[in-house]
């Protein structure tokens, strides 16, 4: 059932992602099993990347409908795409994954964990702005928002991208008085990294904003890359003032 849900949650995964996820230090083998048996019992649908590459994965309605009788996840955040994400738009679903499956994989998990595609079936996602992925931690003084981006350069820096991010901050501080906020950016490039860090310096929202490298590509190095960034800023979860971010 979890891993049913981890693949109806994330819209369309990679085995890898799963592997990762739910079934931890098993081996591949123990996966492919399963991935099969879901497969043939219609659970699921695959399909190797190219014929030959990794496994993708998303949830058929018959998997969907025996999560629903089976189990307490929310429907509205269980998806069965008919068609796999095409391929201009398959790197941008596979680091929304990646990010997710590194958050859900850390000593300090969110409570709650949503990305754009579920952000878009809430009636008011972050004020009408939707982050690639919003995760919650609880606090004793207020929640903490952390809303994540994943800008992979296809928008215009200053004509597109910044003026969105700024809004989002705005956003964010009108949220929730009681929660705290703030904004991470997972770009391409040092040189973009500075412009974005740039930006943020300018800016004096409630909300910080910082920007970090991706990882060179997606697959199990780049996902530990990503789980390594936030292990390493738990103090960001831990202590989330405008100092953490830092």
């Amino acid at each position: 059932m979890e891993a049913l849900v981890f693949i109806g949650q994330g819209f369309e995964v990679a085995q890898y992602q799963l592997h990762a996820a739910v079934f931890g230090s098993v081996s591949e083998t123990v996966v492919s099993r399963f991935v099969r048996r879901a497969e043939t019992q219609g659970l699921i649908a695959t399909e190797r990347l190219h014929g030959i590459g990794m496994n993708r994965l998303r949830l058929t309605p018959r998997g969907r409908d025996q999560l629903v009788a089976e189990s307490e996840v929310e429907p509205e955040l269980l998806f069965t795409p008919r068609r796999f994400v095409p391929l201009k738009d398959l790197s941008h679903t596979l680091w929304i994954n990646d990010l997710r499956t590194a958050l859900l994989t850390i000593g300090n998990r969110p409570s709650e964990l949503l990305p754009a595609w579920a952000l878009a079936r809430r009636v008011e996602p972050v004020c009408g702005l939707i982050p690639d992925l919003l995760a919650t931690w609880p606090g004793d003084d207020g929640k903490l928002i952390l809303a994540c981006e994943i800008d992979l350069g296809s928008e215009r820096l200053n004509g597109v991208f910044l003026p969105k991010l700024g809004r989002l901050a705005e956003a964010l501080d009108q949220r929730n008085a009681s929660a705290r906020g703030g904004i991470v950016v997972l770009t391409r490039g040092a040189r973009r990294v500075t412009l974005i860090r740039d930006f943020a310096a300018r800016q004096n929202p409630d909300s910080p904003i910082i920007a970090l490298e991706l990882p060179l590509e997606n697959g199990p190095a780049g996902l530990e890359e990503l789980r390594s960034m936030f292990d390493v800023r738990s103090n960001v979860v831990d202590k989330p003032d405008k100092a953490a971010f830092g």
